[in-house]
């Protein structure tokens, strides 16, 4: 970045968006970039890859960027109620211990927190999940051992 002088920039480990007014110093910017990577045996991913307005918004690790609002990806959130449906049923059948349902369902908060500024979503799915203790998912367990 430094070497193309390019001064806005958001960057994630390999994932990377460039800001500028410059259509054609942004389109060089993705030639120069992709020549850097073939050295290392790397590829731009070329639908990905594209000089575009800001106005209508980026996709960024896991958000829809907009200049006003910053949003959840509704596809992450399908994804998201699918996983800890899944890592509950687990939970509850003692193929899952406490500890990594809590380690998943709190990196999901987390995500959320970023956009929303709140540790859980409204739907009574999400906040029937944030209700549960340790005690309770513990009640749940032997319930379901004691009727096996």
């Amino acid at each position: 970045m430094e070497k193309l002088k390019i001064k806005n920039y958001i960057r994630f480990v390999d994932d990377f968006v460039i800001f500028g007014n410059d259509k054609n110093f942004l389109s060089l910017c993705i030639e120069n970039i992709t020549v850097f990577l073939e050295q290392y045996r790397l590829n731009v991913h070329r639908t990905k890859a594209n000089v575009r307005k800001t106005c209508n918004g980026i996709t960024f690790l896991g958000y829809r960027v907009l200049p006003d609002k910053i949003r959840l990806k509704s596809d992450n959130l399908i994804k998201a109620r699918r996983r800890i449906k899944k890592n509950r049923f687990l939970l509850v059948n003692g193929l899952m211990t406490h500890e990594s349902f809590n380690n998943s369902f709190h990196a999901w908060r987390g995500h959320v927190k970023i956009v929303t500024g709140k540790l859980f979503l409204s739907s009574p799915f999400f906040t029937e999940i944030e209700k549960y203790k340790k005690s309770e998912i513990n009640t749940l367990i032997s319930n379901h051992q004691n009727n096996c």
